[in-house]
C-alpha cells in the first residue's frame, strides 16, 4: 500500500484532507478493492500537492470516481474540475474568499425582503406611487417579492425531493442543533413540511440545513441566468 505524503504540504487545505484520511486501518491483502481505493486516493493528493495541478491528469485520475475514504476530498477535486478553484494552489486561499465575497453579495442583492413603506417609483405618469404588496408596478419590491416567491417554491419542492434517501440534507448547518430531541423533531417538521405552511413556532425558531443552502444556491443562479429561469 502506498503511504500517503506526510510534508511539504503546501496549504492547510490539503492537509486536512489528509488527516481526515483513515490511513490507519489495517487491511487484508486479500481486500484488493479497497487497497486500489486507498492508493488511488494517495495518486489524487500527491496530484493536488503541487504547485500548479495538473488538471488532465486529474481528470484521468478520478474518470472512474473519486474515494470516499478522505472526507472532503470529492468537493475539492469538482471545485477544480469545474473551474471554482484555480489550479495553482497558491491562489486557493484568495479564489475562496474572493467567491464567498461575491455569494453573499449575490444574496444582499438578489434576496428581497419588503417592508410595508411608502416609495418613490416611476411610473408611465411620472406620478409618485405607493409601494404595497397589491402594487402591479414593475419597480415594486412587493411586486418582486411575489414573482420570487414563485422561483422560490418550485425549488422548494425539487430540493425536497433531491435525494431523500440521504438524510444530509435535512441537517442542520449548525452540528449542534442535530443534537436534542426538540431540534430533531422540528427537523422532522420542516423536511416535511412546505416551509410557508409551517406552524408559527417553527417559523420563528427555524433551523438552517443543508436543504437551504442548496436552494439559495439555486435561487441565486435562477436570477442571474433569467434567460434560462429556473428549470
Amino acid at each position: 500500500i502506498l503511504e500517503p505524503p506526510k510534508d511539504n504540504f503546501r496549504n492547510e487545505f490539503i492537509e486536512k484532507l489528509c488527516r481526515s484520511a483513515d490511513w490507519e486501518e489495517e487491511l487484508s491483502k486479500f481486500d484488493t478493492q479497497r487497497i486500489k481505493l486507498r492508493n488511488k486516493a494517495v495518486e489524487i493528493i500527491r496530484c493536488l500537492n503541487e504547485e500548479e495541478i495538473d488538471l488532465d491528469t486529474l481528470r484521468k485520475l478520478t474518470f472512474t470516481g473519486i474515494p470516499t475514504c478522505i472526507t472532503g476530498l470529492r468537493p475539492v477535486v469538482w471545485r477544480l474540475l469545474l473551474g471554482a478553484l484555480p489550479a495553482k494552489t497558491a491562489d486557493w486561499k484568495s479564489s475562496l474568499e474572493d467567491n464567498f465575497e461575491t455569494y453573499e453579495n449575490f444574496q444582499k442583492e438578489l434576496i428581497v425582503k419588503p417592508k410595508i413603506q411608502k416609495e418613490e417609483a416611476e411610473a408611465k405618469e411620472k406620478q409618485r406611487i405607493l409601494d404595497h404588496p397589491l402594487s402591479t408596478s414593475q419597480s415594486s419590491v412587493w411586486n418582486t417579492f411575489f414573482k420570487d416567491q414563485e422561483i422560490w417554491d418550485e425549488i422548494e419542492k425539487d430540493v425536497k425531493r433531491t435525494r431523500t434517501d440521504m438524510h444530509f440534507f435535512q441537517l442542520a448547518i449548525d452540528p449542534s442543533r442535530n443534537k436534542s430531541a426538540e431540534d430533531k423533531a422540528r427537523l422532522e417538521r420542516q423536511a416535511d413540511t412546505k416551509r410557508a405552511d409551517q406552524r408559527p413556532d417553527d417559523r420563528i425558531n427555524y433551523i438552517q440545513t443543508h436543504a437551504d443552502v442548496l436552494q439559495r444556491i439555486l435561487f441565486i443562479y435562477a436570477k442571474l441566468n433569467t434567460g434560462i429561469g429556473y428549470i
